[in-house]
Formats: C-alpha cells, sequence, structure tokens
C-alpha cells in the first residue's frame, strides 16, 4: 500500500517545473535534491509482488487519488499503478518526474510507424513552426541525414524568427561517450562543436538561442531516451535516435496535461542551470482553454500540413470491425486497394527537392527526379521547404503514386531500403499492399496516462530492478487475464531475466501471449556474459520449458517479416546494409499491449540493459480504442502475422519446404564473446540502432 507520505506529495501539487521557474540560476539537480530533502521515507519497505485478488479497493482509490485522471481508470490500469507509486517510497525522484505529475492525460492524434526519415520530417515540421522553445532528446546523435533534417528545422526555425523581439530557445541532450564525463556526467558541447557533429553553427542560426549537452552515466549508464517538446503543447516520444538506420520505428505525437509531465522530465535529465531559461517556465502550454475541444486530423495546426488524411484514414478503416483480426488468434485479411492519389499529392509530390546527398549534407543543390514518385526511396536528403513545413515527401500519397509506377511491392521496398540498400521484395503485391506510415487517429478525449520512466545507473550490477519502468511492465505481465503482446521487433531484443519469467508464468496462466521480436538483431552485444543472450537462444529456451509442461501453446513467436518480404530476415546478413553495424531491416518499436486497452510504449527495450541501466522514458495509456488503432497499424505495416510464426515445438522458422533458419549470431561459446565486446562497443557508441 502507498504510504500517507507518499500521496501527501503527490497531492501536494509541488513539482520541480515550478522551482526552476523561480530559481532559474540555481543548478536543476541542486534543486531537486532540496524539494524533498526534509521527508522521510521508509526506504527498506519490502516489496511484495500482489495478484489480482491481493488489491484492495482501498488500493485502487488510492492510487485513483494519485492521478489527474479524466475518470477512473480501469482495475488493471490502477493495479499496475499501485506498483509504480510503491517505487517512490524509495526515493521520489525515481520516475524522473515530480510525484504530482506522475499521473496525468491527454490525447495522441498521431502515431508514424515507419522509417526514421518519416519520423523526422514531422520533428522538423514541428521545429520549425515552433513559437517559443523546443527540447530535443535522443540516445545518440550522428552525422546523417536524419541530423541533417533537424538541421534544417533549426534554420528554418531562425528564418521565421528574423526581425522578431524574442528568439526562441532550443535544447538538445544526446549521449556521446566521453572520458570526462567519468567526473562530469553531463559536458557541455561549446558553439565552435556543433559543426562537427552536423549542428548549424550560430551564424546559421542567429535569431535561436541554442545550448547542446552530452549525458552519459559511466559505466553502464547510457541516456537511451528519445523524445522532443515543443512550446509545452506537444510532445514526440519516439524509438529511434537521431542517426541513419533502415530500421522501422514508432512515434507518438501526444498533446495535453501529460505534456507538461514530459518537460518536468526533461528538466530533470538536463539537471544543469538553464543558460539561457526557457521562455515557457511559468506556464504557457498544456491543455486547450476552457470551451475548447482538442483537435484532430486536419484541424490540429501541427498536423495538417501531413497531407495524408484520406491515406492514413484508410489504415484504421481497412482495419474495421469487418476486417479487424482477433487480437491473437487469427490472421488479417487483405488489405482493401486504397483511392487515387490527390492532385495536391501529385503536386507536391514533385516539388523541387534534392535527389542525392551531396559532399556537404547541410547544403543540398540537386533536384528532385520527377520521374519517381518516391523521394526517400532515392536518397537521403535534407528537404527545403520555408514555409509550413508540409509532410509530403514521404507519406501514403506518395507510396501509392509508387505503386502505380512499380507495384506495390518494389514501391514498399524502395521506400523501406530508405536509399541506403538493395534488398528486393519477395511478397506478392497484394500482400505488399497497405503499408501506411502514419496513423491520424479518431478523435477522442483524453485518456488516463502514466509515465513510467527510469534514471540511468553506471553500476555493472544488475540490482536496479524496482523503478517505474520495470514495476509496469511485471505488474502488467502478472496481472493479465486475457493476452498480452508484446511488439518489440518491436523489442529488438528480449532477454531480461524478469520479463522472461513472467511471460513464462502467463503463459502457465493460459494467457495468449504473442511476442514480435528480430531475429538477430544485436546478437554480439547480446552474447556477452550478463547480457541474457540472444533472441533466438531465450526463444528456443523458454519454448523448451514450456513444452516439458505442456503450455507451448499459450506462447505465440514471430520473427519480424518486413511489409515487402514474405519471410524474415536475419539481421546477421547483410542486407538492406547502411552501416557496418546495422546490417539488415529491422523493426525497433517498443511496445505492449495488456487485455487489449492497456498499452506501454517508449524507449524502453525488453533487454539486460534497458532493465537494469539504461535512462528510459515511457508511458502507460488506458485506451481500448487507441491500443485498437496502433495494433491495426503495426500489423499493417509488417507481415510478421503472415510470414514470421516460428514453431511452438521448437522455437525454430521454417519455410513451406522445411528449411529452417535461424541467427548467424551464434548460441555462445568463445567466439560469440569476441562478438559481444564488438556489439557492446556498438552500444556504447550508440552504433548499434537499439
Amino acid at each position: 500500500m502507498v504510504s500517507q507520505t507518499i500521496i501527501d506529495i503527490i497531492q501536494s501539487g509541488r513539482t520541480l517545473t515550478h522551482e526552476v521557474a523561480d530559481n532559474p540560476k540555481e543548478r536543476i539537480g541542486k534543486l531537486a535534491e532540496k524539494m524533498f530533502a526534509d521527508i522521510q521515507l521508509d526506504s527498506k519497505k519490502e516489496r511484495v509482488y500482489r495478484s489480482r485478488q491481493d488489491y484492495s479497493e482501498e488500493d485502487l482509490e488510492q492510487a485513483f487519488q494519485c492521478g489527474k485522471f479524466p475518470y477512473r481508470p480501469s482495475d488493471l490500469f490502477l493495479m499496475i499503478y499501485c506498483d509504480v507509486l510503491e517505487c517512490l517510497h524509495q526515493d521520489p525522484w525515481i520516475g524522473l518526474v515530480s510525484p504530482s505529475l506522475l499521473g496525468s492525460s491527454g490525447v495522441i492524434p498521431l502515431t508514424i510507424v515507419s522509417v526514421i526519415p518519416d519520423i523526422m520530417r514531422h520533428y522538423r515540421n514541428l521545429i520549425a513552426n515552433a513559437d517559443f522553445e523546443v527540447i530535443i532528446a535522443t540516445n545518440y546523435w550522428e552525422v546523417s541525414y536524419s541530423s541533417s533534417v533537424i538541421h534544417q528545422g533549426l534554420i528554418e526555425l531562425s528564418k521565421r524568427h528574423e526581425g522578431k523581439p524574442n528568439k526562441p530557445v532550443v535544447k538538445l541532450i544526446y549521449d556521446r561517450g566521453n572520458p570526462k564525463q567519468i567526473f562530469q556526467n553531463r559536458q557541455t558541447v561549446p558553439p565552435e562543436g556543433w559543426e562537427e557533429v552536423g549542428l548549424p553553427s550560430q551564424k546559421e542560426i542567429p535569431n535561436v538561442q541554442f545550448e547542446v549537452f552530452n549525458y552519459h552515466r559511466p559505466i553502464m549508464g547510457t541516456f537511451h531516451a528519445k523524445y522532443m517538446i515543443v512550446d509545452r503543447k506537444v510532445a514526440c516520444l519516439n524509438s529511434n535516435n537521431i542517426q541513419d538506420r533502415v530500421n522501422v520505428e514508432m512515434m507518438t505525437h501526444i498533446e495535453g496535461p501529460i505534456v507538461d509531465s514530459f518537460y518536468d522530465m526533461a528538466l530533470i535529465s538536463w539537471g544543469e542551470v538553464l543558460n539561457p531559461p526557457l521562455p515557457l517556465l511559468k506556464g504557457g502550454g498544456g491543455a486547450p482553454k476552457e470551451g475548447e475541444e482538442y483537435a484532430f486530423n486536419e484541424d490540429n495546426r501541427y498536423l495538417r500540413d501531413i497531407s495524408l488524411a484520406e491515406g492514413a484514414k484508410s489504415n484504421r478503416q481497412h482495419w474495421g470491425s469487418d476486417n479487424k483480426p482477433s487480437p491473437l488468434t487469427t490472421e488479417p485479411k487483405p488489405t482493401m486497394p486504397r483511392g487515387e492519389v490527390s492532385e495536391r499529392h501529385l503536386e507536391n509530390t514533385l516539388k523541387e527537392v534534392p535527389e542525392h546527398l551531396p559532399s556537404d549534407i547541410n547544403h543540398p543543390i540537386e533536384k528532385l527526379d520527377p520521374n519517381d514518385p518516391d523521394p526517400i526511396a532515392k536518397q537521403h536528403v535534407p528537404v527545403m521547404e520555408t514555409s509550413g513545413g508540409e509532410e509530403v515527401q514521404n507519406t501514403d500519397m506518395e507510396l501509392k503514386a509508387a505503386g502505380d509506377k512499380y507495384g506495390p511491392a518494389q514501391a514498399v521496398a524502395n521506400h523501406l531500403n530508405a536509399g541506403m540498400q538493395q534488398t528486393e521484395p519477395t511478397a506478392l503485391d497484394e500482400v505488399a499492399e497497405g503499408f501506411h506510415p502514419h496513423i491520424l487517429h479518431k478523435p477522442h478525449k483524453p485518456f488516463p496516462i502514466v509515465m513510467v520512466n527510469r534514471g540511468p545507473r553506471g553500476s555493472l550490477a544488475r540490482s536496479d530492478l524496482e523503478v517505474p519502468q520495470n514495476m509496469a511492465w511485471l505488474a502488467a505481465f502478472r496481472l493479465a487475464q486475457n493476452s498480452i503482446f508484446i511488439a518489440i521487433s518491436q523489442t529488438p531484443t528480449f532477454n531480461a531475466h524478469p520479463v522472461v519469467e513472467e511471460i513464462l508464468n502467463a503463459c502457465r496462466r493460459d494467457i495468449d501471449c504473442t511476442l514480435y521480436l528480430d531475429l538477430g538483431f544485436n546478437d554480439g552485444g547480446e552474447m556477452l556474459p550478463l547480457q541474457g543472450g540472444t533472441n533466438s537462444k531465450v526463444i528456443t529456451e523458454m519454448y523448451t520449458t514450456l513444452n516439458a509442461e505442456g503450455k507451448q501453446g499459450n506462447l505465440k513467436v514471430y520473427w519480424y517479416t518486413a511489409k515487402d518480404q514474405n519471410k524474415p530476415i536475419d539481421a546477421a546478413d547483410k542486407r538492406r546494409n547502411c552501416h557496418v553495424l546495422s546490417k539488415v531491416m529491422t523493426a525497433i518499436v517498443k511496445f505492449c499491449i495488456i487485455d487489449d486497452h492497456v498499452a506501454i510504449q517508449g524507449n524502453g527495450n525488453q533487454d539486460t540493459q534497458s532493465w537494469f541501466h539504461s535512462q528510459e522514458i515511457n508511458i502507460m495509456v488506458d485506451s481500448a480504442e487507441m491500443c485498437a488503432e496502433w495494433r491495426a497499424g503495426l500489423e499493417s505495416n509488417q507481415n510478421t502475422r503472415l510470414y514470421g510464426r516460428v514453431s511452438d515445438k521448437d522455437g525454430l522458422w521454417r519455410d513451406e519446404e522445411g528449411n529452417i533458419m535461424d541467427s548467424k549470431g551464434g548460441k555462445g561459446g568463445p567466439l560469440a564473446i569476441l562478438k559481444g565486446l564488438h556489439g557492446a562497443l556498438a552500444r556504447v557508441q550508440g552504433k548499434g540502432g537499439f
């Protein structure tokens, strides 16, 4: 049960944001230390893992009162939240947000499930159209096409504010390992160092007040967070870093009071004095004014330039009630054909944008080949819009236009290759039809949202288990009554011992457990001692255990299969090769759904690193409608459910002729350890795409 002390802290309404606003010249970390310094907590309180019947009505009512929810959430959501709240007995800051902002609400008008350039274009448009401030966080910032898109967004932002009295403030925080971080975890990146990492020089953004931090907590405390906050009105939470990888990723565009929770979390992550301060520290974002409603689709100022409403809506429509698979047992039906591309889209598609990446990636000079309707399927290049930043270069409609020219399978293959690889499609056109990068969600009222984060821990020890992220995942899996869907092709690696055990226990309770995983992802790094092992190794062992108990039918494991493919591709192969350490198209979505109405989405993987060491930012939502639309979008943009299922007898994937495909990454041994050192180095450098 949550103590009265914790309840009082939460209901006091105190936030770090208010403290920073009142004391802008004091270190944020110091302000956080002082806020609850005089409060006595029972940090030695023993954790009790409860079953559903162990949560009393009083427990659930307490949890409800500890959140600013628009209505009483489901019992499952409140039970999970109870376990999250109990973490605060160790430290009020263990959730990386002021306790009073832990439970909140919001809406999600847009989700992107696609390659990184699609997500970065949305980032750029939000940046370019910001009025006051932007906070950007990424694990790894790499000189790349993706970073050049952000580069251009900053330049556009500066141009928009030319001649205006107030310059917008932009903060960027990333993790690039530096020996100095042994003594000072947060290192300022001076202006003279910006161009070296692909950021604009001060001369290029004279009307922007820009500050950059490099944050890492040695040895293992990676800053793995990936988010952006714009004008305290929008938060983007995504699975990808700002680098070039051919992964399919997931980003949610979030609005409402929960954005203030993101804002507070970002201040804690920054930790130092803001120089200059953020303009909106004293307020200005949040929910619509009284009498106003949240805006969706073309009515939303942040989305109206995404010229894809028709195509994105069809992503929902062809997975409607008559065509939607049951959560875990049936196969999806073929997708419905989409309508013709609009004249406006054809016009926008032929805009003059660069075709090939020039030697200076930040100053493109070439023009688009008007014969190619999908520019991102060519080369990764910056886009030079000067106005509202229309998201028209890489949308459903362009995929439709490319499909008309090349056929749907080739069009999707070109798009997923992202100008960096040559992998050819193997799926039939009718199967490849239906890839929709953007999901414009149906208008909805705010729903309950809780932040379930974890802070960075540099120690090699795996003792940092009881944090909100981990407790939310464990409680969700332990309390599920019907189904668990983990889309961590969607976790790139699934090997954290606590989660593996909890899924096995769920299978023993006859819960349908579906896992979408990557075959061979980061096998080198995962074969190091204490890292948990590869996906192949873990899944084989899980099926061995469940077969001995007669429960193997409750575990359904699928290897990620891209929308243009008819079988999984081992990430140890060197197809779709964009970097020596990023070998093949994978899906790095980080997402799970419990009982079809509670979802957890964000940065955290289901591996040892994310469970015990990295800083991770995640949200938990309570909305059956949102879960259904997310599930539909994920299924629509891949062929995993059609072609990726492994055998429940041995955990191996076989083709129609019975030929086995297993990861070439290995199951163990001295060679695996050598590969592991290579993979671990890549992870520290941010080159693993995780």
